[in-house]
C-alpha cells in the first residue's frame, strides 16, 4: 500500500488490512512503551533507573523478544487474561488507543 493513500472501508485492501492487524498487534517500533515502564510495577526489574527498559536496544527493538515478559506481548497477554472477557478485534482495538495515547503523551515538542 502506497503511503498515506486512504482507502475507503470497504476497500479490499483496508477488509485486508484490518483483519490482519485483529491477528497480531504490529506496533510501529518507537520505543515509547518501552522509554516509559517506571509506572508498570510488573516491570521493576527491567526499569533501568530512568522509565527505560534495559533490553530496549538504541534501533527501539528488544533484546530479549522472544522471552520478553507476557505483560509485554499483546497476544499472550489477550490469550491469558482478555479473550473471556472482551473480542480480539475489541483488544486489539484498545491497544491501538493505548499505544496512540502513548504517543501524543510522549510526543516531542
Amino acid at each position: 500500500m502506497e503511503a498515506g493513500r486512504v482507502t475507503p472501508p470497504g476497500d479490499p485492501i483496508n477488509r485486508l488490512e484490518s483483519s490482519f492487524l485483529w491477528r497480531r498487534f504490529i506496533g510501529s517500533r518507537c520505543g515509547i512503551c518501552c522509554k516509559h515502564i517506571d509506572s508498570i510495577p510488573e516491570l521493576k526489574d527491567f526499569d533501568s533507573g530512568n522509565g527505560r527498559c534495559i533490553h530496549l536496544l538504541d534501533n527501539n527493538l528488544c533484546e530479549i523478544y522472544f522471552e520478553r515478559p507476557d505483560i509485554c506481548n499483546v497476544e499472550r497477554m489477550y490469550e491469558i487474561y482478555f479473550k473471556e472477557s472482551m473480542s480480539k478485534e475489541e483488544y486489539m482495538r484498545q491497544n491501538k488507543l493505548g499505544c496512540n495515547e502513548l504517543k501524543q503523551k510522549y510526543k516531542k515538542a
